[in-house]
């Protein structure tokens, strides 16, 4: 059950030894962490492929398992309602003879309400026996310390550039342009793959351009910019790390030209993005913490 060897799946050495430990001796529920586009969902279907013995494609659409998001909805958050049908998805009686015959998949566990991450709570506590549940999140931060404490957790990095670059060229992909994205992309595999593969109406493309229409307008320009972002706050994290990304890659590609006036100016949007993204969960005023950004870049 430990074979990873999965077209699309790139791991770094931590986080595959971490993966095959999990699928050698798998527990009732695990969380993959990782910020946007480190490839949790792929890594999720992947593992649930196997554990299930499902074929990769057919695992989303297996009925037995449970898909819980926010994809497709105008909804910011995930409600109880979702994981009310979580539950009533466990009495059902499972089919099959195997360990695990079916499974929970939460994409995005970090937008739970505090009332659904209560309620997803019991669910934790007391798993039916043959159902594995998966999680993925952002961040740590915005889940309650009881569904950590009940979570199985793997932290996804990044792979070696020379590894990350290696992977994507014998997909068949130029490797100037590999090159290229990896530098935009921080080397997350899944923003990689997203990047290459230059799907138009993926969301992180979409954070992507957003970004870049806000480096390059006048001040005034991006203060009235700032009315437009917060009408989505929940998108303001994504965002940001969209922001952080380009400024990441303008700094490392002005360093590596030994360009040192780009390299200050990548360097002051990037240390502003950063105190933003810091600021953001406390903040009581996103208006006023994206003006002061817009003001500053």
């Amino acid at each position: 059950m430990s074979d990873l060897r999965l077209p699309q799946l790139l791991l770094s050495p931590r986080s595959k030894t971490d993966v095959e430990a999990f699928l050698s001796m798998p527990s009732h529920a695990l969380l993959l962490l990782g910020p946007s586009g480190s490839g949790k969902k792929t890594l999720a279907l992947a593992m649930l492929s196997q554990l299930l013995d499902e074929p990769a494609h057919k695992v989303i659409q297996s009925p037995n398992v449970l898909k819980i998001d926010c994809e497709g909805s105008k909804a910011q958050s995930i409600g109880i309602d979702q994981i009310r049908q979580a539950q009533a998805f466990v009495r059902l009686k499972s089919t099959g003879h195997q360990l695990l015959n079916r499974a929970i998949l939460l994409l995005d566990a970090h937008l739970l309400t505090i009332e659904a991450q209560n309620a997803f709570l019991k669910l934790l506590e007391e798993p039916p026996v043959d159902t594995v549940i998966v999680l993925t999140a952002s961040s740590r931060q915005k889940l309650l310390p009881t569904i950590l404490s009940r979570t199985s957790a793997i932290q996804l990095t990044a792979p070696p550039e020379a590894t990350s670059k290696a992977f994507f060229t014998a997909l068949g992909h130029d490797p100037a342009l590999v090159n290229s994205v990896f530098h935009m992309s921080r080397g997350l595999p899944g923003l990689m793959a997203q990047l290459l593969g230059d799907q138009q109406d993926n969301y992180v493309l979409a954070y992507i351009a957003q970004a870049k229409q806000l480096l390059q307008l006048t001040t005034f320009d991006r203060l009235v910019m700032v009315d437009e972002l917060i009408k989505k706050k929940s998108d303001l994290d994504s965002f940001l790390w969209a922001l952080q990304t380009i400024s990441q890659a303008g700094l490392s590609q002005a360093l590596d030209k030994n360009d040192q006036k780009a390299a200050a100016h990548w360097h002051k949007v990037l240390a502003q993005t950063s105190q933003a993204q810091a600021d953001l969960p406390s903040h009581p005023q996103s208006k006023l913490l994206l003006t002061n950004l817009c003001l500053h870049l």
